[in-house]
């Protein structure tokens, strides 16, 4: 992956990279997703993300941005090494989960690993999902 680019393998179920995100994917990757998707540089594997993407656990993708915090609980660098998670994050990215849908919640509980999500009360996923951001945090 290039050098601006950091690798990262997805270690939640899925996870999701929004509209203008550019990624480095490999051909079977871009092939797989070319409906949301426009090259940037295919050469390099560059492409733009059109249409929110989705990206299956053990796969890899490079991304050299700035992660919303949902995407970045869902990804590790794929060589092993620590970061800090802070410096990969949008500062303006703050995520009130009062205003989000059940559906979001659950859909965010399930990219953390939250088990069981859709059978957990409004309240009680909230609070998995904090629980679970903190716990992530502090590794």
């Amino acid at each position: 992956m290039g050098a601006s680019m950091k690798t990262y393998k997805v270690t939640g179920k899925v996870a999701r990279f929004a509209p203008d995100s550019i990624l480095e994917l490999t051909q079977e990757q871009y092939g797989d997703r070319k409906l949301f998707m426009e090259p940037v540089d295919e050469k390099k594997g560059l492409y733009r993300v059109i249409q929110t993407v989705e990206f299956k656990q053990g796969e890899e993708v490079g991304f050299g941005g700035k992660l919303d915090k949902v995407t970045r609980l869902a990804i590790a660098l794929a060589d092993g090494s620590e970061d800090d998670p802070e410096e990969d994050i949008d500062p303006d990215d703050e995520i009130d989960l009062e205003e989000l849908s059940d559906e979001e919640l659950v859909s965010i509980a399930r990219q953390m690993g939250i088990k069981d999500a859709r059978d957990l009360d409004r309240d009680s996923l909230i609070l998995a999902i904090m629980e679970k951001s903190e716990e992530n945090g502090s590794e």
